[in-house]
């Protein structure tokens, strides 16, 4: 599901101007006309900004370059286009923490403050739940996906940190065809417990779908990208493992991060799928012939894996 850059920007500038008059609002008088032209960065005007900045030409006298909320948006703008693991520097590392606290908190911040109800007349424009709530939605559960891969790699892991509505807002697919889509005892796991996650926009019950499943299922289509997982940052968690199960998980979900679905794998490893989820359920089997060639795959060094499966 792709948003495109001219909505985002259109609705990004009627919210300014939703928010520009919370300043006429408070002030009132010249002082409140002069201070909220000011902050829009236009000459003086009367009447309402929501009014006077609602289409056409007249928007454009907003330039965004003046506000901070616009280096937010397009910075995750990016991320989700180009299929990033994050915002920092550190290419092939997930940073679903930077992406919040960087970024994220900062437009659900901004989004939650967009006034309602203005002069008695309520907020007639897209912006509370048009493409800049669904933009918001998409890039949180894009962080949801990074921390899900990240947590993959811990010792003892939740495995059903995504929900179903995150796989709808990363593929496009709608939420009630998503649904039939997963289960307990279909593709796409589910945990069966019901939990909760906050956000800043408020917090939903959700029920958790299994993130190697999840990550299988997006892999193989062809609008999804992600980058790949740096190969010396896989190796460091490796090399922290103290069990079987954290070495293959960590294996088999940088191969589908790195090559795709669960099938691409057994391809290219001449394996039958029943193998590569035996890999990812319950870790290495007793052939080194496997680990080496599930490690050179991935692209880390292949004895060295080797002799870390078979010494723990």
């Amino acid at each position: 599901m792709t948003i495109r850059t001219t909505d985002i920007e259109h609705d990004l500038r009627i919210a300014l101007a939703l928010k520009s008059d919370d300043i006429y609002f408070a002030l009132g008088g010249s002082e409140g006309r002069r201070l909220r032209a000011e902050y829009l960065g236009v000459g003086v005007f009367d009447g309402l900004a929501s009014d006077v900045f609602s289409e056409g030409n007249e928007l454009l006298h907003i330039d965004l370059g003046r506000f901070e909320i616009a280096g937010h948006i397009r910075v995750l703008n990016e991320m989700i286009s180009t299929g990033s693991l994050g915002l920092s520097e550190r290419s092939g590392i997930p940073g679903h923490d930077i992406v919040r606290q960087d970024a994220l908190d900062f437009v659900g911040h901004f989004l939650s403050s967009i006034p309602a109800v203005a002069l008695g007349g309520l907020d007639s424009t897209s912006v509370r739940n048009g493409c800049l709530r669904r933009f918001y939605d998409r890039c949180s559960a894009w962080a949801d996906l990074l921390e899900a891969i990240e947590e993959i790699f811990a010792e003892d892991p939740d495995l059903y940190r995504l929900r179903v509505s995150d796989l709808a807002l990363l593929s496009g697919v709608e939420l009630r065809s998503m649904r039939n889509r997963v289960g307990p005892d279909k593709p796409i796991r589910t945990s069966g417990i019901r939990s909760h996650r906050e956000n800043a926009l408020g917090e939903a019950s959700f029920v958790g779908v299994n993130t190697l499943d999840a990550l299988d299922w997006l892999t193989a289509r062809r609008d999804f990208h992600i980058d790949k997982l740096s190969e010396s940052w896989v190796l460091q968690r490796m090399e922290a493992a103290t069990k079987r199960e954290t070495l293959g998980r960590a294996a088999i979900v940088t191969a589908l991060i790195n090559f795709g679905p669960r099938t691409a794998i057994a391809h290219r490893l001449n394996w039958n799928e029943q193998k590569v989820n035996q890999w990812a359920e319950h870790g290495p089997t007793d052939n080194a012939d496997d680990a080496r060639d599930l490690a050179t795959l991935v692209g880390i060094d292949p004895e060295n894996y080797a002799a870390l499966c078979a010494n723990i």
